[in-house]
């Protein structure tokens, strides 16, 4: 956020967006740390798991706007 953003933000706070959480579940450590890059420079809130029990328990103790899946993880 730039300074003029920073300014509009405090006169407006109605104008500030909501920042999405994603949750990725992909067992290549590579592919999901740079999905977690690329999501990171658009200021999204985002969480990995590597395992599919582990990222179906994040989902149920926690609440994501988007769920990423691998669908070819081994099970």
């Amino acid at each position: 956020m730039d300074a003029l953003q920073l300014r509009d933000a405090k006169r407006m706070p109605y104008l500030v967006k909501a920042v999405a959480r994603i949750l990725v579940i992909d067992d290549d450590a590579c592919v999901s740390t740079a999905i977690q890059a690329i999501l990171a420079r658009h200021h999204y809130d985002t969480t990995l798991s590597s395992r599919a029990h582990a990222g179906i328990h994040a989902l149920q103790a926690s609440q994501f706007d988007v769920v990423m899946v691998d669908l070819f993880m081994p099970a």
